[in-house]
């Protein structure tokens, strides 16, 4: 019997561009508008659909709200935090995520796992 073998990540993978960003006071009556953007860092993602563990672990009511990408490790150079957001520069993405947990990428050194959540 062949033994299973997870398909690993690439340059290839990494084919959508992100860019991290942190928003500065907002003044407006509604907490995700106004205020100016400071970009942390940027990079290319490899993004897909949120695994159900993803989901249950972070308790969001809608999975449609959610995307997990992995990144490159920057080793020390940028750490996403909870505080930040991000917005894939791709049209199947078309908005803002914040940034709700990070962690390393367990089956894949060298990488990070990024699970945002939408504001709709």
């Amino acid at each position: 019997m062949k033994q299973y073998k997870r398909p690993e990540i690439s340059t290839g993978s990494l084919n959508k561009p992100v860019d991290f960003f942190k928003v500065t006071s907002s003044d407006g009556p509604e907490a995700h508008t106004g205020g100016s953007e400071e970009l942390l860092y940027h990079c290319m993602a490899d993004v897909y659909e949120s695994s159900m563990k993803d989901i249950t672990r972070n308790d969001v009511s809608s999975a449609k709200k959610m995307v997990t990408m992995k990144i490159r490790d920057t080793v020390g150079g940028y750490l996403p935090q909870n505080t930040h957001r991000f917005r894939i520069n791709h049209y199947k993405y078309p908005r803002d995520y914040q940034v709700i947990d990070v962690a390393p990428d367990t089956s894949e050194d060298g990488f990070m796992k990024v699970i945002g959540e939408s504001f709709d």
